[in-house]
């Protein structure tokens, strides 16, 4: 009976694309555009597996079916991703991470303008408050952990873009935003430093900033 291959998981390729850093791991290739393959094929494993499956660009992924790259060598390539490659897993993940974080923290703040600006009482909403402190100090971790695994330029773009988000949540919960007197621009997109972040990561793993996902819904493959 014939078994139906089930898909990848998406979560296996938001793994695997940034061990190799984006890029094809064989080093006289380097192509950035990658899929995933099977060291040892799936019809014999039956199962996709972290540890048996590297990302490839279509051209040596081809070679590789042909068997003009041999399983040994392969095997080889997902190991050496073990060194430079799993600095720029880290590095990929860790902006992820940081994107993430910085994405709930001002949703949170989003949700405290709205309750500002539609409740009468005047009143602390202890719940919401809690919840943009605990989501502020997410984001200051992340990147912090960014700034570990990456550049001292990207580590200050990191601190940038939180201190940025950091300003707009003072204000707001102090009460100075929004208010009738609000200038349009007082409060400018508070995320506005992430395209330079985002060109500070992709010079970090040596990537053009169109091919490194910079939205979180780029990463839903």
């Amino acid at each position: 009976m014939t078994v139906r291959r089930p898909d990848v998981p998406r979560q296996l390729y938001r793994d695997l694309l940034p061990e190799a850093g984006h890029r094809c791991p064989i080093p006289a290739c380097g192509a950035v555009v990658v899929e995933v393959a099977h060291i040892i094929p799936w019809r014999q494993v039956r199962r996709h597996d972290f540890a048996n499956m590297i990302a490839l660009c279509p051209t040596c992924h081809a070679r590789f079916d042909r068997g003009d790259i041999d399983r040994a060598s392969m095997r080889a390539y997902k190991s050496a991703l073990t060194g430079p490659g799993a600095d720029r897993f880290r590095l990929v993940d860790a902006y992820r991470g940081l994107q993430t974080a910085l994405d709930a923290w001002v949703s949170s703040i989003n949700a405290y303008v709205i309750w500002d600006l539609t409740d009468d009482s005047h009143e602390a909403n202890d719940t919401l408050l809690a919840e943009c402190s605990e989501l502020a100090d997410r984001s200051w971790n992340a990147a912090e952990a960014l700034g570990r695994a990456a550049s001292a330029d990207t580590a200050d773009a990191g601190e940038s873009v939180c201190s940025s988000v950091q300003a707009w949540a003072d204000d707001v919960i102090a009460g100075r935003w929004p208010d009738s007197s609000s200038a349009p621009d007082e409060h400018p997109d508070p995320l506005r430093g992430l395209d330079p972040l985002h060109r500070a990561v992709c010079g970090d793993v040596s990537l053009r900033p169109d091919v490194l996902p910079m939205s979180l819904d780029e990463w839903s493959l």
